[in-house]
């Protein structure tokens, strides 16, 4: 067999694939395919490399935000590892759907006036609707920034529309 290698297999084959296996890295992989891949590797490469090793390498190539989750734990297998990684790798996804499912609610359902809807189902100022981002309101320009969109409440006067700092009824006229 080590002769049929010697003949037909190019002198540089061993060296690049200890190279892949070294360069390996999981970006868009999933941690089940990252782990193939680096199992393929590391038996076609067939290096006795100590446990250690190979952990190293597998950890070194994962995602850094894995990397993280699993830097306190000392994995002495490859096998320990991977689980260790399965676990961070669920705990980001989670992560990640939470965070998701929050921007996918607050769009496209419901109207704009729900979200300005008064809680005691007054009207607020002159107009029937509250302004939409970017129109005058009374005097007052609505904000286009981050932010909920509500339009704020006098803490003063009660009325809708402008704060109290801004409050017509706290005005001394001379």
């Amino acid at each position: 067999m080590s002769r049929l290698k010697a003949k037909f297999m190019p002198k540089y084959y061993q060296l690049n694939l200890f190279k892949r296996l070294q360069n390996l890295r999981q970006k868009g992989m999933t941690i089940k395919e990252y782990t193939e891949e680096f199992y393929k590797l590391s038996i076609r490469v067939r290096h006795a490399e100590d446990d250690v090793e190979k952990v190293a390498i597998y950890i070194n190539g994962l995602r850094y935000d894995i990397q993280d989750d699993i830097s306190l734990l000392s994995s002495k297998t490859i096998e320990d590892a991977y689980q260790a990684t399965l676990k961070a790798e669920e705990k980001i996804l989670r992560k990640q759907n939470q965070r998701n499912r929050g921007k996918i609610s607050a769009r496209g359902r419901g109207t704009t006036r729900s979200r300005f809807h008064h809680p005691h189902g007054e009207a607020r100022g002159s107009s029937s609707r509250p302004p939409q981002r970017g129109e005058f309101s009374g005097g007052r320009f609505a904000p286009r920034g981050r932010g909920r969109g509500r339009e704020i409440q006098c803490y003063t006067c009660g009325e809708w529309g402008h704060g109290s700092w801004d409050c017509p009824h706290n005005k001394v006229t001379n």
